[in-house]
């Protein structure tokens, strides 16, 4: 049944829980409340409902507010108001369209008639007024009728308007024990039949009951379309009942066939999956427990008993019951605290994501709106439905192309295409199961669409069934010191790019464009004018392109000031998620902290990283906080410790390591243009004569490497087009060895299996290639018939690359013979299983195994991969070990980026090391010379503990640098009090902590 709740609620944050349990019960499509007491800094979110309010910042405190929440399963939409009162109103479609107001008027306030008449009167007819009114007339219940409620019966006769209330009362007075009217529901005549009143009969611990209104006969109820519990599955079942055979296809009409295979999947899955329930989603409890159950009971029952015989000795039972019913927020407090205490190291990306947005209160949600055309208002949910698939269908049609495309694509449509191909090409080959395969495992679990079908059930059909189915920026720059030649260069660019999208049916935007004159002269100087299609581009100071946001001088200040200003609410959740003495662990905080904060610093870096120290700095306190909030340290923990503590680079360090990663990264595209830039000899001088300005990004970055003292190594370059996207590499390899554990199994058992898998493939010669990598040595190795080959690599490679180029060499050392079989064995599942799981961003040295792999297959190649353990004394795999280790042939290969930023890392660390090693007055230095991560205690307060005690700084020793005391002093020994002092040296402490330490882990 469709209805609207109003309610007096004295608070919505203290009465939150109280306003869920209105909405479990009740389902509305509407909520008003009155007396709020919301900052407007405050968010107040409730899932599945839409909110709207108005707030009252009192001298103190909040006073007032009023707030509408309106069910997401009603398209509904806010009704701007101009008035001082404290009023918000909202249109929303039920049976039809009502708008609903939510009114309070403080009873000390006076309110003109005018502003009640204005009021009114900005409403769209039909609509619904619903608040607290304090008002008193007889028309509503009381004996006496005060000048409030003469206004409110004046504003009732003047417009025309219809009182839902009845004689019941909706106001409790504690202090007197009496009963009143005082909130009111009025709405429109035409609206008067199809409504009921009534009032709740429990006041849900505010001193309001609420008002029910309700329609007729339930009309407009929303129900929610039921959907499928995957994660309650039976798979098992449901691939037994989804048999998809040929008969349902073969010689059927299109839609028949459809029909026949959709109902084939659908039925399957109604017999094995459950589904949702269609009634709306219940806002669920999860600390509700039988105690909760039984002290709101006797809340109630003693309600009820004083309800109707309202005497001294029945209230006192009341307010008894309702102090006991006080344990609810008890018990809902340590479900908060004992479910935040569960995000722990050890959960999983998915449990942890799920839980930090349950506790911040994050989840996907949607508002349907009313749409409003020029002729039209459309508001039921099919007509918005059908309003919005007309409008997709005009863009989408040839009339929203420009008059000179539509000329070309007539001109072009006359010829007719020739479909005919005598060319085997690769596109042109059937579509076949590993197509299928592959398409279906990187689709997610998205809207199924009209058939209900979602891809996790065609993933989990039999293969017998599967194998029946079968530019958003751009930007355009020009540098130079002659305005009219930038001007002229730009205009011709932009001429050019409008043509293009007149040729292919593309648009662009001349409102959503706009130029930026970079520049750092002083004086006046004229902006460029650059127009398309006759309308001029506006020159802005600064714009934002791809989420960075570029200033006209470069000093990239407006970006790092917007990007603190997010991170700083962003670190609000884990204000939420920390507590010092309960919470999260620290490495689930770093790790949401690394997510949410330190991801949005990181990005665009590159770019801002040019910016000067002081600007750069304005950052440095987002991330000291963080830390301070994640490891639970004091307030005056110097930020060296943090780091070190948390083990967190720095700022700057991790800039520096992300803009060399960058660096690399250019060198390893052969198409880059930053690798074609260099600056001129002049330039070079210019900024040797003036080192404090900020070189370009190329060449800081080589000063860089020279400080750091990296490799000067060649980095691999990627074919980003080395297969086509309808030619996906096919790889399998064996493994005979798969139900065997090293752990348990002697060697002799795995020599014997080996030697039965060699009988078996005895027709096939054996290959053995092995990496190893030590210290200042990484190599590979290559047996073939019982032939060592040894190549040594750059020592920046990793043993991943080692074993994969020792593969590669094996494929081109059979290259050069006749087409035979080969069995070629190795010891690395992580590269064997990178060949079988190909994707675009692979290992270059993977691409190419299975470039040339596919070359051997189409010259007649027989080629089987296999993986074996090692060091189980198989004899092959032992030759490819020593020749790995004892190689002395170097091998000309470029180092891959991903090896690099391992030497990147290694390097980065190690200036991170040297400065730490200066810290010698540090009091963490003493306890971690050495950089390292500190292991997790599994108790947030002990961790807290043991941060400050390492750190040395705890708020009786350092708690007077904040609040300007004197410093406290041990009385025995006349120093100040330190962590050392009272741990070590202080002989008063010397018989506890002899003791404490042999008891404790210290």
């Amino acid at each position: 049944m469709t209805s609207f709740i109003s309610w007096n609620c004295r608070g919505l944050r203290t009465r939150l829980a109280d306003l869920k349990s209105i909405i479990s019960t009740y389902q509305p499509a509407c909520v008003a409340l009155q007396e709020t007491f919301l900052k407007s800094t405050m968010t107040m979110q409730v899932r599945g409902y839409n909110c709207v309010r108005r707030d009252v910042d009192g001298d103190t405190s909040p006073t007032g507010g009023v707030c509408l929440f309106t069910s997401n399963l009603y398209p509904s939409t806010v009704v701007t108001l101009h008035t001082s009162l404290q009023a918000v109103a909202v249109r929303i479609h039920v049976h039809s369209l009502v708008t609903v107001c939510c009114v309070y008027l403080p009873p000390n306030d006076v309110v003109p008639q005018v502003d009640l008449n204005h009021l009114v009167s900005q409403l769209p007819a039909p609509f619904i007024l619903l608040g607290d009114f304090n008002g008193h007339s007889p028309l509503w219940g009381h004996d006496v009728t005060n000048s409030r409620g003469r206004q409110i019966e004046q504003l009732i006769s003047d417009h025309c308007l219809c009182l839902l209330n009845n004689d019941e009362k909706t106001y409790f007075h504690a202090p007197t024990r009496t009963f009143h009217s005082l909130d009111l529901a009025i709405c429109s005549p035409t609206l008067l039949p199809m409504l009921n009143f009534e009032v709740a009969n429990d006041l849900h611990n505010s001193d309001h009951f609420p008002l029910l209104v309700s329609h007729v006969n339930g009309a407009g109820t929303r129900f929610r379309p039921p959907t499928y519990h995957f994660h309650r599955a039976d798979w098992d079942k449901f691939t037994r009942l989804a048999i998809i055979t040929g008969t349902m296809v073969q010689n059927r009409a299109v839609d028949e066939a459809v029909f026949n295979v959709t109902e084939a999947i659908r039925n399957a899955a109604d017999a094995a999956i459950p589904r949702t329930s269609n009634s709306p989603r219940k806002l669920c409890k999860p600390w509700w427990n039988a105690s909760c159950q039984q002290a709101k009971k006797e809340q109630r029952r003693a309600w009820g008993i004083f309800r109707r015989y309202p005497t001294s000795d029945n209230l006192i039972a009341f307010k008894r019951a309702k102090a006991l019913a006080r344990r609810i927020r008890q018990c809902q407090r340590e479900s908060w605290i004992q479910y935040v205490s569960s995000i722990t190291s050890s959960t999983t990306s998915q449990q942890l994501w799920r839980k930090v947005k349950a506790a911040n209160g994050l989840y996907r949600d949607f508002n349907i709106p009313i749409l409003e055309t020029s002729t039209a208002l459309y508001s039921s949910p099919l007509d918005v439905a059908n309003l919005i698939g007309k409008t997709f269908a005009s863009v989408s049609s040839s009339d929203s192309y420009s008059p000179a495309f539509q000329a070309t694509k007539n001109r072009l449509e006359r010829t007719p295409i020739n479909f005919r191909c005598r060319q085997p090409l690769p596109y042109n080959c059937d579509f076949d199961m590993f197509e299928l395969k592959r398409a279906l495992s990187s689709a997610h679990n998205t809207s199924p669409g009209p058939d209900g079908i979602s891809y996790v059930l065609l993933r989990h059909l039999s293969a017998d069934s599967l194998a029946s189915l079968y530019v958003d920026d751009l930007q355009i720059s020009c540098e130079g010191s002659d305005m009219r030649m930038i001007e002229r260069q730009l205009q011709t660019a932009v001429n050019n790019i409008v043509k293009w999208c007149d040729t292919n049916g593309h648009s662009i935007s001349a409102s959503k464009s706009c130029c930026v004159h970079f520049c750092r002269k002083r004086g006046i100087h004229p902006d460029p004018e650059i127009r398309i299609r006759d309308i001029q581009i506006p020159v802005v100071p600064d714009v934002r392109f791809l989420g960075v946001i570029f200033d006209r001088r470069l000093t990239f200040l407006p970006h790092i000031l917007h990007l603190r200003k997010k991170c700083e609410k962003s670190l609000n959740l884990l204000k939420v998620l920390s507590n010092t003495s309960w919470g999260a662990d620290r490495t689930s905080l770093l790790r949401v902290y690394q997510a949410i904060v330190l991801s949005r610093i990181d990005y665009g870096c590159v770019a801002y990283g040019s910016a000067c120290n002081s600007t750069l700095q304005k950052l440095d306190p987002v991330h000291h906080m963080a830390l301070r909030i994640c490891s639970g340290a004091f307030r005056t923990s110097p930020v060296q410790s943090l780091y070190v503590n948390c083990h967190q680079l720095p700022l700057d360090l991790r800039r520096r390591k992300l803009s060399l990663a960058y660096y690399f990264k250019i060198l390893s595209v052969p198409s880059h243009p930053l690798q074609n830039v260099y600056m001129s000899t002049s330039m070079k001088r210019l900024y040797d004569a003036r080192p404090s300005n900020i070189r370009p990004f190329m060449d800081r970055m080589k000063l860089h490497i020279s400080e750091l003292d990296l490799p000067n190594v060649r980095i691999q370059q990627r074919n980003l087009f080395l297969f086509q996207p309808w030619n996906t590499p096919r790889f399998h390899y064996i493994n005979p060895f798969a139900t065997y554990s090293k752990s348990t199994v002697a060697p002799v058992v795995f020599q014997r299996v080996f030697a039965y898998h060699r009988s078996q493939y005895s027709r096939y010669s054996a290959i053995y290639t092995d990496g190893s990598k030590r210290a200042d040595y990484v190599g590979c190795g290559v047996v073939i018939e019982d032939i060592m080959h040894g190549y040594r690599l750059d020592t920046s490679c990793s043993i991943f690359t080692a074993e994969a180029v020792a593969i590669y060499r094996a494929l081109q050392l059979i290259d050069s013979t006749m087409p035979r079989k080969y069995c070629i064995y190795t010891d690395s599942m992580s590269v064997l299983e990178a060949l079988e799981n190909y994707h675009d961003r692979c290992h270059p040295v993977v691409c190419t195994i299975l470039d040339i792999t596919s070359r051997l297959y189409s010259k007649g190649f027989d080629i089987v991969f296999c993986w074996l353990p090692s060091h189980v004394g198989i004899i092959g795999n032992e030759q490819a070990d020593s020749a790995a280790k004892s190689a002395t042939t170097h091998l000309p290969l470029a180092v891959p980026l991903s090896d690099m930023k391992r030497v990147i890392m290694h390097h980065i660390f190690k200036i991170w090391q040297e400065s730490w090693s200066q810290q010698l007055d540090n009091k963490l230095h003493s306890v971690k010379p050495v950089i390292g991560a500190w292991p997790v205690m599994p108790m947030r307060r002990t961790d807290v503990k043991l941060t400050r005690l390492r750190i040395g700084h705890t708020r009786f020793t350092h708690r007077h640098l904040l609040f300007g005391e004197r410093a406290p002093e041990c009385p025995s020994c006349h120093v100040s009090y330190t962590v050392h002092h009272i741990l070590i040296d202080c002989p008063v402490f010397n018989t506890s902590s002899h003791h404490l330490f042999f008891i404790n882990l210290f």
